[in-house]
């Protein structure tokens, strides 16, 4: 509402001055106008900072960093003068990942075993990778202890393939070809017949531990070791340690026997296209094995973040010791044939140990044949997975298969079955579900014949079969 709208009298009125309020002072005696009460002083404003102050703050800034920059250098040369005494130190040495043998092979084997450098021929025109191109020979006894192929350090890969040659004699032939980028990197290597002690010889290849920038001085070795030709070529103990080497063996099984075979290779896989030994051993690591193997005492393969494929004959005969198979892998399947043999006079009996374990990853086992009165114990794991496992008609004894809760294991055998022994006898099978994920139970040809073996078959959160 405009004021100026009013009568003159009102808007006098409404225009004089309000008057302060008054109260008694009886010193004074008189009314004292009251002071209207203060809402609040008013907010001093920081006054604006002096360069003085602001050049401080840029003094202490530089200071921090200075110091970070300087303990970070300090840091820096330290570690580095460490890592260089610490490779004066140890000279050439395993990469830590190359396999659980290598703590071993590294305090074994060192330049220092060489007997004689390989006489190297070069050769014409290598490749576009690999513009440089030599190779070499050398001869190992066969009647030797030991035979042994090493690489140590950072700049050698490759292969190596072990066969046979039609030529007889007392010597293995092996032939070494190298290809390289640059001319310095072969003189960098230190390539040599071994000699590591009474009767034993080999192959060793020693390579500085630290990497180019740019893999300049790689090595790529081929080793080809050709055994003389042979009915029964007994060898004692071959053994590789060769990471980043690809391994082939061939077909060995019937004219060649090993007393000890020892593979050590990682990040390449192992073939054998067949092979026979008393001890086997294959290990590797993100890479497969695969192959055909015989064993009448043990044969390991490991391996991890790979599948493992196989088929592995077992003999045994009347020790009391088993012959051993163990199947090792993680996030990888293992798909196996497994033929348990007797090599007793009546071909019946023997006494076995199988150990398949994995993770992540389907489990198949099969044993495709056996013979009458064979006591088996077998272990078979996963997880996560499904698991199947096949044991021949001729198996007595314990069966014990788990899953999950939500995965009932399934159990399968032929009520019909014919005698393995040819005496007419008929199987007895005897199944207690002990909880809706685990199954127990037996079976026997015979009176007592369900104490004579175990088998235990475990996954997880997938399905499992036990076909009897």
């Amino acid at each position: 509402m405009n004021p100026a709208t009013f009568p003159a009298s009102y808007r006098d009125d409404l225009m004089a001055p309000i008057p302060a309020p008054y109260f008694d002072d009886p010193e004074k005696g008189r009314e004292t106008p009251v002071n209207p009460p203060a809402y609040g002083a008013a907010e001093e404003q920081p006054s604006p900072p002096t360069d003085d102050r602001v050049e401080r703050k840029k003094a202490c800034k530089r200071r921090f960093w200075r110091f970070f920059g300087y303990s970070v250098l300090v840091f820096g040369v330290l570690h580095l003068v460490m890592h260089k005494k610490h490779k004066f130190k140890h000279g050439f040495h395993q990469r830590p990942w190359f396999g659980k043998d290598s703590e071993e092979y590294h305090a074994r084997y060192k330049p220092s075993m060489c007997a004689e450098d390989l006489a190297w021929v070069e050769d014409p025109q290598g490749s576009f990778e690999f513009p440089y191109r030599a190779h070499a020979q050398l001869s190992l006894p066969v009647a030797a202890d030991e035979l042994s192929f090493i690489a140590e350090g950072l700049h050698a890969h490759g292969s190596i393939d072990i066969s046979q040659t039609a030529d007889a004699g007392e010597n293995a032939v092996v032939d070494v070809e190298v290809e390289y980028r640059q001319p310095e990197a072969l003189d960098a290597a230190t390539v040599c017949h071994t000699h590591p002690g009474d009767n034993k010889y080999g192959l060793g290849i020693f390579t500085p531990d630290y990497k180019h920038p740019h893999n300049e001085r790689q090595l790529r070795f081929h080793i080809n070791v050709r055994l003389p030709s042979s009915d029964d070529l007994v060898i004692n103990d071959l053994r590789t340690y060769l990471p980043l080497f690809v391994h082939h063996v061939g077909d060995l099984e019937d004219t060649v026997y090993f007393e000890k075979l020892t593979l050590n290779t990682a990040h390449t896989p192992i073939t054998v296209d067949s092979l026979a030994g008393s001890r086997i051993r294959a290990h590797s690591k993100n890479s497969a094995i695969r192959g055909k193997f015989n064993t009448s005492t043990e044969l390991e393969l490991e391996t991890a973040n790979a599948p493992i494929n196989v088929h592995a004959n077992l003999a045994s005969g009347d020790d009391e010791e088993p012959t051993r198979l163990v199947l090792r892998t993680s996030n990888g399947h293992i798909d196996s044939e497994v033929t348990l043999q007797s090599t007793t006079a009546s071909s019946t009996g023997g006494t076995f140990d199988v150990s398949a374990r994995t993770s992540n990853a389907p489990l198949t086992l099969a044993v495709v044949d056996a013979p009458v009165e064979h006591a088996l114990t077998l272990k078979a794991r996963t997880s996560n997975s499904p698991a199947r496992v096949t044991l021949h008609p001729t198996y007595e004894g314990a069966f014990d298969v788990q899953s999950s809760k939500w995965f009932r294991p399934t159990v399968e055998w032929d009520a019909e079955a014919h005698d393995p022994a040819g005496k007419d006898r008929r199987r007895s099978v005897q199944v207690k579900r002990v909880r809706g994920e685990s199954v127990k139970g037996s079976a026997a040809w015979e009176e007592g014949g369900e104490e004579r073996g175990e088998v235990e078959v475990d996954t997880s959160n997938s399905p499992l079969w036990l076909k009897l």
